[in-house]
């Protein structure tokens, strides 16, 4: 079912942006984590319709939240102006973690003509949900590509590659180091990865699979770590991937390199690891929040969550993608207004497919949707960004660039 979110204007979120307000009430029973809220723009018009898609429930991964950063987007873009002066209305439906569930959203989209996109998609069961999408010719505006289904989905456009050369981009991290271990989760989907990782020319000494369910992860590092290993390569998802870092750094009494993507691993998981982040390097598809110096769209995420004021809203980037994706698709839809163009589904869609060298509000290498990529050497039809950052993690200030540029992961050279 879909909660609704549409002009639901934190107090200090319409302060932040210098904005006049005027009281105005919740019009539906979603919560935001605080209970005042404001409009500051006089909108007004028929809303611009739009729905996410996450998991804050289930047996499964769940990622509550991104429900949470959806609507901040929302009430940021409300609290700037809307859509030209139109409001914009976020529905979010919640897949339950689980292939019928996201089946189950993608119907209540396609019976809701009024809806004109996706965004911010995160949906780690939603191969159903994207072929459903391109069925009724639905764009998926920058979904977050944990899955397959994120890089293949007809009408699907995300700013980021996610996954894929996330795991290119350690394998050329691995490349500084003599000895490197590929510690990964042992479910099917993840048996390519070595060859994926081995694709930058790295040759892994050994590849590990660890069961899903490890109540003790010291004999799999024990075994990684044997041979004078001077870094492990980890594809794991959490609390496994905080145990094994915790558990090279003793083991290896602080000497071992993690290497771990920096997409999975939140700065909140950094600050628990304490001292054992010193031995972590990895890579991000997006900016962390403590690069806000260096890109106006991450200070003004920072910004709208300390207005938003709620702590479950952790910043990762699944939250960035999902608050960026929001306010890009914001302003491309303003400006599809004010050039004499409905924002409706077909025009929505158009639209996306004629995207040009564009940097997603400045976060990402140029990204243009009519020319698909690879990575590893693997082709997937709707990949269309192999960038990102390499970063160190640090238990106070989370990832830090290191450099700040932008790193073609295919290659492992700085973008031009």
């Amino acid at each position: 079912m879909f909660r609704r979110r549409s002009l639901t204007l934190l107090v200090a979120l319409v302060a932040a942006v210098g904005l006049v307000a005027s009281a105005c009430g919740n019009d539906d029973d979603s919560s935001s984590g605080n209970g005042a809220s404001t409009t500051g723009a006089q909108l007004s018009g028929e809303p611009i319709r739009i729905a996410g898609i996450g998991s804050t429930e289930g047996t499964a991964i769940t990622q509550p939240e991104v429900e949470q950063a959806l609507m901040m987007a929302t009430d940021s873009v409300n609290a700037r102006g809307g859509v030209d002066g139109r409001p914009l209305e976020l529905d979010f439906c919640d897949d339950n973690a689980s292939s019928d569930g996201a089946l189950e959203c993608a119907r209540q989209i396609q019976d809701d003509e009024s809806i004109v996109a996706s965004v911010g998609a995160v949906s780690v069961s939603g191969q159903d949900y994207g072929s459903a999408l391109g069925d009724a010719g639905v764009a998926i505006v920058g979904p977050f590509p944990s899955a397959f289904w994120e890089v293949s989905a007809p009408t699907s456009f995300p700013f980021i590659g996610g996954t894929l050369p996330l795991f290119v981009g350690l394998g050329q991290l691995g490349k500084d180091y003599e000895r490197v271990v590929l510690l990964r989760i042992d479910i099917d989907e993840a048996a390519p990865l070595g060859g994926v990782i081995e694709s930058t020319g790295l040759e892994l000494a050994d590849e590990i699979a660890m069961p899903v369910t490890t109540p003790d992860v010291s004999t799999f590092v024990n075994q990684a770590l044997e041979g004078g290993t001077d870094a492990v390569l980890i594809a794991l998802a959490e609390p496994l991937t905080s145990q094994v870092i915790q558990a090279v750094f003793q083991q290896g009494g602080g000497d071992v390199t993690v290497l771990a993507s920096g997409d999975q691993l939140t700065d909140e998981s950094l600050t628990a690891l304490g001292p054992a982040t010193e031995i972590v390097r990895g890579d991000l598809s997006l900016p962390p929040p403590s690069a806000a110096d260096q890109f106006q769209t991450i200070a003004e995420f920072n910004d709208d969550r300390e207005a938003y004021n709620n702590d479950t809203l952790v910043a990762n980037t699944l939250t960035i993608n999902a608050y960026a994706a929001v306010r890009w698709f914001a302003d491309a839809a303003t400006q599809m207004l004010q050039s004499g163009t409905d924002v409706t589904r077909a025009n929505v869609l158009t639209m996306m497919e004629g995207v040009t060298n564009d940097d997603f509000l400045g976060l990402t290498a140029p990204v243009t949707f009519s020319q698909s990529l690879e990575a590893g050497g693997i082709p997937l039809p709707r990949l269309f960004n192999v960038s990102g950052y390499f970063a160190n993690a640090n238990a106070d200030d989370g990832w830090t660039l290191d450099p700040t540029d932008l790193i073609d992961f295919n290659t492992g050279e700085t973008e031009s």
